[in-house]
């Protein structure tokens, strides 16, 4: 699977990946996906979640399975829950004829059991499975490629929780919208605009430089996909023509016009 941003996922989510914030949703195939999440998911996190659920009706096939690996949370947010659960009862008449099977991998203890509890606490709804070991869990629902599945998801788990949960939102709200400001990051993250700008400099980076390497990243993503004049790229990417051909150059060496010639 390949990595996508967010706006990516929810258009085309087949044979991808996307983070949101301290999870990441994958989808292997029309017939099967899941998500994995740690920490303490945050209430806006649960939404960005549960908007990709909401367009699987659009991108799988008429049933399909799904594998959620919670083993990872350590603290559970009460808002959170309660927009899960909100949002379970309020689409499960739905999803019951759609998901053959939901396998459910817990840690044991309160938190496992907590989060567990939601689906019969809802009423009746699709089938599902509890496990405590990953490998068994995508073995329930893919038996011939189940394990290799597995261990591309455990692999993208510890690269992803590798990368600080500071800078993978401000990565994640920058690849959604460019123009994303520093204020911003700062109110998803709940933390001071000092406290964002001192915890991105102690990973070796900041603020300012996280928007110039996503500019870049959308600029040659325009580039590389459509026709439009550099004057409108860089209308979208919010930078002069001037700017953006010396960001090109150093990052190149090349001007965006010869970039995009190389890349086609």
């Amino acid at each position: 699977m390949i990595e996508s941003s967010y706006e990516q996922f929810l258009r085309a989510s087949t044979g991808r990946f996307t983070i949101t914030g301290s999870s990441f949703v994958w989808c292997a195939s029309r017939t099967l996906c899941g998500c994995v999440v740690w920490g303490r998911q945050s209430e806006a996190e649960t939404g960005d979640i549960l908007r990709i659920f909401d367009q699987y009706p659009l991108h799988m096939d008429g049933t399909f399975d799904i594998v959620l690996d919670s083993r990872g949370v350590n603290e559970v947010d009460p808002r959170s829950l309660h927009l899960l659960f909100s949002w379970l009862v309020a689409r499960r008449a739905a999803l019951a004829p759609r998901i053959r099977l939901q396998a459910s991998v817990i840690r044991e203890g309160p938190i496992g059991f907590l989060l567990t509890g939601l689906l019969p606490v809802a009423g009746k709804t699709h089938p599902y499975r509890l496990f405590t070991d990953p490998a068994e869990a995508f073995r329930a629902v893919d038996s011939a490629t189940g394990a290799a599945l597995c261990a591309e998801v455990d692999a993208i788990t510890e690269r992803v929780r590798g990368v600080p949960r500071e800078l993978r939102v401000t990565r994640e709200l920058l690849a959604r919208r460019v123009s994303t400001g520093l204020a911003e990051v700062s109110a998803a993250l709940a933390m001071s605009e000092r406290s964002v700008q001192r915890v991105l400099s102690r990973h070796g980076t900041s603020f300012h430089a996280e928007v110039i390497t996503a500019r870049f990243a959308l600029a040659r993503e325009i580039l590389r996909a459509s026709d439009e004049k550099l004057a409108q790229v860089c209308t979208q990417v919010g930078i002069s023509e001037r700017a953006l051909t010396l960001l090109f150059r150093k990052q190149t060496g090349l001007t965006p016009a010869e970039w995009r010639k190389q890349a086609r």
